[in-house]
């Protein structure tokens, strides 16, 4: 989840989401000065197994473009149009930042490889605000599948993942400092 809260909301410009309605992900954008940053909340849908067949978001997503013809796998049609956005808000001039459920590893993934590459260059920001690889985060897995990354030039302070089951959902909370990127 995204949201602004007191001071923060006299620099927010834009809000916005996934133009297809299917709500692969939101951002709202800070304008100060002549820096301008997009936060980014995204959920990367995963295949479903064998005991969730038919109630899962990978297949809402599959029917929805299977109707405008693209057979692709859901996963593969999102990395791809977010990492146009992505690449589109970086060549601005703007600094990104993308908190997502990935479900996939945020180091080794399919998504977090191409973020590291030019001209993207993000990183998990939350490894640096906590001094180690982000944990676990699913309570039930092992995988590193939840964090929070960051384009070259956002500068960020303390962070923290919680314990499993202490905020809504199934997944670690987590929460970054991020300094005011604003120039005049």
């Amino acid at each position: 989840a995204i949201s602004g809260v007191g001071r923060i909301c006299d620099v927010i410009q834009e809000v916005g989401s996934d133009k297809t309605g299917l709500g692969r992900w939101s951002w709202i954008t800070l304008q100060g000065g002549t820096t301008t940053t997009r936060i980014i909340s995204a959920y990367l849908p995963r295949r479903p197994n064998r005991h969730s067949k038919g109630r899962t978001v990978w297949e809402q997503h599959a029917r929805y473009f299977q109707r405008k013809g693209d057979m692709r796998y859901p996963s593969t049609i999102f990395i791809e149009d977010l990492l146009r956005l992505i690449r589109s808000w970086i060549s601005l001039g703007e600094h990104v930042i993308l908190a997502m459920d990935a479900n996939q590893d945020v180091y080794s993934g399919k998504l977090a490889q191409q973020l590291a590459t030019e001209p993207i260059n993000m990183k998990c920001l939350m490894e640096k605000a906590i001094g180690e690889e982000v944990p676990n985060s699913h309570f039930s897995g092992k995988g590193q599948i939840s964090t929070i990354f960051g384009s070259p030039g956002v500068v960020t302070g303390n962070g923290m993942c919680y314990p499993h089951l202490y905020g809504v959902g199934d997944h670690r909370v987590m929460v970054l400092e991020i300094a005011a990127l604003i120039a005049f």
